[in-house]
């Protein structure tokens, strides 16, 4: 990605306030997604365990294969619901945390800016600033993306 450079080739503080953001967007990035992978996992298990739930009320014999059910089909029905209701607090728990922790970010962005007069995003200064910042951030999106989720690659 380019980086903003004073005419002269020397590096400019706009180049130090990019690497600063890049550094805030990157940190943010991983949290969010180190948050929904196991969000995501948390709430794949409690899909499978539903639904093998749903095949035994039946009478039925749950498939087997690699879709989670062989590893799970041994658990007592006893166990099994204990897993589910325990997967469903954490799933709550983990919301109830996320909006906690959106309030937090927004609360540390408000003292940030009542310390320094200015927040994060006013620190972008032209066009150009905000160009190269959306292209990286879209870059490290992609990156992360096909580090977290490769079936998407």
């Amino acid at each position: 990605m380019p980086s903003l450079t004073a005419t002269n080739g020397n590096a400019s503080s706009g180049q130090s306030n990019e690497k600063f953001l890049q550094r805030w967007l990157d940190q943010e990035l991983e949290v969010m997604l180190i948050c929904l992978v196991g969000r995501v996992a948390l709430a794949e298990e409690l899909a499978v365990l539903k639904q093998l739930d749903e095949f035994v009320s039946k009478g039925h014999t749950p498939p087997g294969g690699k879709n989670g059910y062989s590893r799970i089909s041994s658990m007592s029905p006893n166990a099994r619901m204990a897993r589910i209701a325990s997967l469903e607090n954490m799933l709550s728990i983990s919301s109830n945390s996320l909006v906690a922790m959106a309030s937090q970010l927004s609360e540390a962005e408000e003292r940030q800016r009542a310390f320094t007069g200015r927040g994060r995003w006013n620190q972008l200064r032209t066009m150009v600033d905000a160009n190269n910042l959306l292209q990286y951030i879209f870059s490290a999106a992609a990156d992360a993306r096909f580090y977290f989720c490769p079936e998407f690659g």
